[in-house]
């Protein structure tokens, strides 16, 4: 293939005997599922294109059957692999929001423009989301995700706005 492929949820156990699956999604939209015809999975590292019969959602999980997948058993392979479309078949996220993969390799600036160091990546913890940022000294340090911290994000710049006194506080505390 020659797009980029994403992740937009995990596959996780049979539903039935009719060879419906469940899968958590990744999105923030829920009924995205209703736009799919087809995804990317890759079983022991090939790429297999699976093509979408029917799909619907069962509270905050997608189910789906896909073609030639008739019994719970002809599943099993598809169990714990993460359903894959193409790059350009993402939908934009709503406003103010970001997919925590486009931030990755943002440069992290002070409010003065100061270089302070690059974005590895974000995480989504169960209390706050943070960024893991290389500074510019070789260490690395976990920056929270809140209005304390992170003053602003430009993605035309591909750039993080920190509060420098908030992670000098962090590094004085030794996170």
């Amino acid at each position: 293939m020659a797009d980029s492929l994403i992740s937009i949820g995990c596959l996780m156990r049979p539903r039935g005997v009719r060879g419906q699956i469940k899968c958590k999604p990744y999105t923030h939209d829920l009924n995205r599922y209703k736009q799919l015809k087809r995804v990317f999975v890759f079983p022991e590292n090939r790429e297999t294109e699976l093509q979408i019969e029917s799909a619907g959602r069962l509270e905050d999980l997608w189910v789906f059957k896909f073609k030639g997948y008739e019994t719970p058993e002809s599943l099993a392979p598809l169990v714990n692999l993460e359903i894959q479309i193409p790059l350009s078949e993402r939908i934009l996220p709503p406003e103010g929001e970001y997919y925590f993969s486009d931030l990755e390799g943002f440069a992290v600036i002070a409010a003065g423009g100061d270089p302070v160091g690059k974005v590895l990546s974000v995480q989504e913890f169960p209390s706050v989301n943070a960024f893991s940022v290389a500074l510019q000294d070789g260490r690395n340090i976990w920056i929270p995700w809140i209005d304390d911290c992170i003053l602003g994000i430009d993605t035309d710049k591909r750039a993080v706005t920190v509060s420098i006194s908030y992670i000098e506080e962090l590094l004085e505390k030794g996170a």
